[in-house]
């Protein structure tokens, strides 16, 4: 009786490809990539990132020949990550100057000086880091067009910088410096808000002067 020959294998299935990774959640407030951007007098803070993209789904291994095994499905992609830091450079030249920032930095601004974070991440100098006495108000209607966030008695930024980098007005259009600061030479605030505005002081009662 004549012999059986054997069995043959297939060979095994390709590997599935790896899923591409998220994009971080980053940059909250302003995100700079390769261009030349500045603040003068700004204020970043509270603020929050949208969600993180999640990973690529991993490819399926292929299906084998008779007798063979199938390959191995790829590794999904790594989720990006929510950091909510208000200001991303990735690039370029992002010059900060008399701002407040409360939310970090991805990458390292450049500190044109008379700034104030309340962490580290932005790369400022020792007395402009980790500075916790910002004492800022809520986001909120005090004067002008837009709301914002006036610091509270006590803030490090009031009087903080010299008027000479600093824009004549706030955000709210009120004028710098404030009446109480007219001493050589003039002490204005960092942020985007003068407390204590000539203007501030004229309607704080809520009436129009005669």
């Amino acid at each position: 009786m004549g012999g059986q020959g054997d069995v043959g294998f297939g060979g095994f299935g390709g590997d599935g490809g790896n899923g591409g990774a998220g994009v971080d959640s980053d940059g909250s407030a302003i995100f700079n990539v390769s261009t030349t951007a500045m603040i003068v007098n700004g204020t970043a803070s509270t603020n929050t990132g949208s969600a993180a993209g999640s990973g690529g789904v991993a490819g399926s291994g292929g299906a084998g020949g008779p007798g063979g095994s199938p390959g191995n499905s790829g590794l999904d992609g790594p989720g990006a990550s929510i950091n909510d830091r208000g200001i991303s450079t990735l690039g370029g030249v992002f010059e900060l100057t008399n701002t407040i920032i409360t939310d970090g930095c991805r990458g390292t601004p450049t500190d044109a000086g008379g700034n104030l974070d309340t962490g580290s991440s932005c790369g400022f100098s020792p007395t402009s880091s980790n500075v916790a006495n910002l004492a800022l108000g809520a986001l909120q209607d005090n004067g002008g067009s837009t709301q914002t966030l006036l610091p509270g008695t006590g803030s490090a930024a009031i009087n903080a910088v010299t008027c000479a980098n600093a824009p004549p007005s706030d955000q709210r259009g009120l004028v710098r410096p404030d009446p109480a600061s007219l001493s050589a030479p003039l002490p204005c605030d960092v942020g985007a808000v003068e407390v204590g505005s000539i203007s501030d002081l004229l309607f704080a009662d809520g009436f129009d002067p005669p």
